[in-house]
């Protein structure tokens, strides 16, 4: 299910690697050094949306209805829904309410749209837990503390450059190619991890609801 975008991760971070490798401590490579921070972080957010559209895809793929899934998924389900209230005055709210409501009563089988549940900002911590969120996944958006302050790393100079806070060979000269080998085996640990989370979640179809048995059902009309 998720082979193909595992390929491609793989691709991307063995030329990153051999690039790398071809780096060296002097003066020379300061600016290189300072854009191996835009190169990795293009990768992970590539990663990332890859990882989140694969698995809307199979979520879309089970032609599950609404009553079906787990409620966790609802605000991806009614994303359409939300935004229109958001945007509406007073006279049309409720009616946008409303179609909440009938969507619920008709019970669709469930699309969801293309989209990536997060607040449009570089992808990190805050980021990654959004989209935990909204499919339900509990456990932590980070397999150790380490990848998270790594990722932080990556993500604080990448912006550094890209908002030109600080030219690439001012990045660049605060690290060794040592460093940046190190930076590089926790990004990758961190998309490994997560590539095994969402490929779990829907091999296990965890955004199913689980079906109560018929016995516990019967109890609990009697009570």
């Amino acid at each position: 299910m998720f082979q193909d975008i595992e390929n491609e991760l793989t691709i991307k971070l063995v030329e990153l690697k051999i690039w790398l490798r071809n780096l060296k401590d002097d003066r020379e490579s300061q600016i290189d050094r300072g854009f191996y921070f835009v190169y990795i972080y293009g990768i992970f957010e590539w990663f990332v949306t890859s990882v989140v559209k694969r698995t809307i895809e199979k979520i879309n793929e089970s032609n599950s209805t609404i009553d079906e899934l787990i409620y966790d998924i609802y605000p991806l389900i009614f994303s359409r829904e939300f935004d229109s209230i958001y945007k509406a005055g007073n006279a049309t709210k409720w009616e946008k309410r409303a179609r909440i409501s009938e969507r619920l009563n008709k019970n669709d089988i469930v699309h969801i749209d293309d989209l990536l549940p997060t607040d449009g900002r570089n992808i990190q911590k805050k980021q990654l837990e959004s989209i935990a969120l909204v499919f339900g996944l509990k456990d932590s958006a980070f397999p150790n503390d380490e990848c998270q302050g790594y990722l932080v790393e990556a993500v604080e100079n990448r912006n550094h450059i890209a908002h030109g806070d600080e030219s690439p060979a001012e990045v660049g000269k605060r690290f060794t190619v040592k460093d940046l080998i190190k930076n590089e085996t926790k990004i990758e640990e961190l998309s490994l991890y997560i590539l095994e989370e969402y490929e779990q979640y829907i091999n296990n179809k965890d955004f199913l609801r689980k079906k109560i048995p018929e016995m516990n059902k019967n109890r609990q009309a009697i009570k």
